[in-house]
């Protein structure tokens, strides 16, 4: 303790002389970092000095400790001699980040250190540093995002994992009362999930919002096509099979396996996953089919050949050409041979018959 408070006060009174502090640090009757350790900071060590790219300081200085850690083997006296190194002031406002640039921090590590700590040094691009105040780094923001996703995760289908994490690298709290939330999604969705963090008072009122998004995987067993289907082919048993499949990179939702009977409304492939829009009802009377039109009207009842226009099912509506009058009219489908036209009042010329006058007036009343 006795020797790593001379070093801050030779770190200060070299500040205050102009001279580095490395080089002050003897002059206070103080060990030598290579005295500490045995070694010559070769670039060889077998640890270095990283700097972090946040952190947070109490005091009036900002020592080493408060931004850098060791990593590797460091002596650990040795560290504790190096971190209580005076650096530059601390921010003058508590709560607020303060920016540094790299060339800054390597100055002011320089100085403080000499040229061989110096260069054993791991630095980032830029230090943001708060005076007070709490900090919460990349590990405790994903550990927060992992851990509000969890439920949400549960009600998908299949295996859910999250990857390609894309968060804030870092969240300053300017004081013990705030707190990180993260707001839960609009929507539950595989694939890429954009994400919205709130940073809350004691009071709940909302003091910083920040984003982020991350990837969500969803492994699933969904029916696939055993054999290449054409288009208009109809799907039977003997075509489906069941394979795991990541639903995040499915353009649609697959098909459940129910329903039907259905058709293929496009060309699928060996082994791709047969999709909920890929697949149609087979046609009940299909385009260009000749049914049976029907008119009905009271007592009425008069059939006349007709062509499907389009494809349907039983009890859709589709248009159909009258095969006597040429004339397009919309009928709904009964069966396979058979549509019925709309109630209405039916005129001789739209059925294209030659009925009894009595008849005819008949339908038309």
């Amino acid at each position: 303790e006795a020797a790593r408070s001379a070093v801050v006060q030779a770190g200060q009174s070299a500040g205050q002389s102009g001279l580095p502090a490395a080089q002050a640090a003897p002059a206070a009757g103080i060990p030598t970092p290579q005295a500490l350790s045995g070694e010559n900071f070769s670039p060889e060590a077998r640890w270095r000095i990283r700097i972090f790219e946040a952190a947070v300081t109490s005091g009036p200085a900002v020592l080493l400790g408060d931004i850098a850690a060791p990593v590797g083997e460091m002596p650990p006296e040795l560290w504790l001699d190096l971190s209580g190194r005076a650096l530059w002031p601390a921010p003058e406002e508590s709560g607020r980040p303060a920016h540094y640039t790299r060339p800054r921090i390597q100055q002011a590590v320089l100085e403080a250190l000499g040229r061989e700590l110096a260069g054993l040094c791991l630095y980032p691009p830029s230090l943001a540093l708060q005076k007070g105040g709490l900090l919460l780094d990349s590990a405790a923001v994903r550990a927060l995002t992992v851990k509000a996703l969890t439920p949400l995760l549960a009600g998908l289908p299949g295996e859910a994992e999250l990857s390609d994490f894309r968060l804030p690298a870092y969240v300053f709290l300017e004081h013990s009362g705030q707190r990180l939330e993260l707001e839960a999604p609009i929507a539950s969705a595989v694939g890429r999930l954009s994400l919205r963090y709130l940073v809350r008072e004691a009071d709940g009122g909302v003091a910083r919002r920040l984003t982020g998004n991350l990837f969500v995987d969803c492994w699933a067993s969904v029916p696939c096509a055993a054999l290449p289907l054409n288009k208009g082919e109809e799907l039977k048993p003997e075509h489906i099979l069941f394979a795991r499949k990541n639903l995040a990179h499915l353009r649609d939702a697959p098909w459940d396996g129910r329903g039907g009977p259905w058709r293929a409304l496009r060309p699928i492939s060996a082994e791709q996953p047969i999709l909920s829009a890929d697949l149609g009802h087979v046609p009940t009377v299909s385009k260009g089919a000749l049914v049976n039109l029907i008119f009905e009207s009271g007592t009425l009842r008069l059939s006349v050949p007709a062509e499907a226009l389009s494809d349907g099912v039983g009890g859709e509506t589709i248009m159909v050409r009258n095969a006597q009058s040429r004339r397009e009219i919309y009928a709904t489908i009964h069966d396979s041979n058979t549509v019925r036209a709309r109630a209405g009042i039916i005129r001789r010329e739209e059925t294209g018959l030659t009925a009894s006058p009595a008849a005819t007036a008949q339908a038309e009343r």
